[in-house]
């Protein structure tokens, strides 16, 4: 099935608020027809190690591109 939309979330040092947003894209009830990426740029804090579980957990619809 084809993606019927795109997010992009760009994140740096974004920790405290990327689950939070990631829940509330989670919540879809048509997750699969999303295509998720988030963009780490060079974070310090864990916001690599978040978004790479997210992708691990949706390998279809997020994926993780580090800067």
């Amino acid at each position: 099935m084809d993606k019927l939309l795109t997010i992009v979330i760009p994140s740096y040092n974004s920790e405290k608020t990327l689950q939070t947003t990631l829940r509330s894209i989670e919540a879809a009830e048509r997750m699969e027809l999303l295509d998720i990426i988030i963009i780490n740029d060079g974070s310090t804090d864990r916001t690599r190690g978040i978004a790479e579980g997210y992708a691990a957990e949706h390998p279809d619809s997020v994926r993780v591109i580090n800067k």
